[in-house]
């Protein structure tokens, strides 16, 4: 599935899942709510949701209720509440520690060029790294040394 949510591009194929949540594993219940943390490779997080008709999820119209499914955006800080809460205690260790490592993360923008971000964006993909993480590396390795 895939979904642009505020001018990004969110989709479940490319996106690394990093764990599943039900409340109910049975297709029959209409209450059925399936919740998919996703990290996309620049590190945004991402949740599938899906929702039966009774379920908080679902939607009411022309006088049904229907189920649904839709993508959300979250922020790390949010993915480590919604793993913590979700997930058994393995999954959510393991993903703590790829979130966490480190200092805290802060945001940035910069302008390249267009040839300069394909190679960057090849680059972090030969690596099967997220660009972030090949900034991060490259600023180390060259700077920080």
């Amino acid at each position: 599935m895939e979904e642009i949510i505020n001018g990004r591009m969110y989709d479940t194929e490319t996106a690394q899942n990093k764990g599943t949540w039900a409340n109910t594993w049975n297709d029959n219940d209409y209450s059925q709510v399936i919740e998919t943390l996703y990290q996309k490779k620049n590190g945004e997080y991402f949740l599938e949701c899906i929702g039966g008709p009774n379920s908080t999820y679902g939607d009411y119209c022309r006088g049904q209720n229907w189920g649904r499914t839709f993508l959300k955006p979250i922020s790390s800080d949010d993915a480590i509440q919604w793993a913590k809460s979700k997930l058994s205690t393995d999954e959510y260790e393991a993903l703590l520690d790829k979130i966490s490592e480190g200092s805290e993360l802060k945001t940035m923008s910069v302008q390249l060029t267009t040839d300069d971000w394909n190679k960057l964006h090849q680059l972090a993909k030969d690596q099967k790294i997220s660009v972030s993480e090949l900034i991060s590396k490259a600023i180390e390795k060259e700077y920080l040394k």
